[in-house]
């Protein structure tokens, strides 16, 4: 099945929505909901997996085969 994003804006007001509801039922969960939402949203400079084998890493790392 084909997955697509959320827009920003509807993540942001639906976290905000839900600390809203905390608010309002007295709760606390120790997160603010609202930077919850920027933090779930920033640019984490993840890289993408390269797709190239790990031999030549794994050689590098243990040269004399003792792992």
């Amino acid at each position: 099945r084909r997955v697509s994003r959320l827009p920003a804006g509807a993540a942001r007001d639906a976290l905000r929505l839900g600390g809203a509801a905390q608010a309002l039922g007295r709760k606390e969960s120790g997160v603010n909901p609202i930077y919850l939402a920027d933090l779930l949203l920033a640019d984490l400079f993840i890289e993408p997996t390269s797709g190239r084998p790990l031999d030549p890493a794994l050689r590098e790392t243990f040269p004399n085969g003792t792992a």
